[in-house]
């Protein structure tokens, strides 16, 4: 008896999984990179951050050390799919600090923030198939 089962592994095709791993490699840098300009630079973060939030200080902080471990796991097979799902979780956080530093621009160039507020949508689908996503593909079982 036949039976058709899913499998949930890593996509068939090697050029992807190839592709994949430079993406990878340049995004844990950018989350590492931004991790540090958080710990460096607090002011600018603090300074986009929404008036609701309380503590703006210490979510720099800890966003800043989440982006940093995000983008190390990234690189280790065994934790890349917590990793992943947890800069999917940080970048929807930190969505609202975008939004108001668009609708608050201040000396940036309104156009630029625009672009940046659109490019969220995409660092998140980047932090997710570098990470945890897993392309299911039908084999058969015999």
């Amino acid at each position: 008896m036949n039976k058709t089962a899913i499998s949930n592994t890593v996509s068939s095709d090697p050029r992807i999984e190839y592709q994949k791993s430079y993406v990878r490699v340049f995004f844990a840098g950018l989350m590492v990179a931004i991790g540090i300009a958080h710990l460096v630079g607090p002011s600018f973060f603090i300074s986009i951050m929404p008036p609701y939030l309380p503590w703006p200080g210490e979510l720099v902080l800890v966003s800043g050390i989440a982006e940093m471990a995000g983008g190390i796991g990234l690189i280790f097979a065994k934790i890349r799919s917590s990793a992943g799902w947890g800069l999917v979780v940080l970048l929807v956080c930190v969505f609202p600090a975008n939004v108001n530093m668009t609708l608050h621009p201040g000396s940036y160039p309104g156009v630029l923030l625009w672009l940046r507020l659109l490019l969220q949508p995409a660092l998140i689908w980047i932090a997710w198939w570098v990470g945890p996503a897993r392309f299911a593909h039908y084999k058969r079982n015999t």
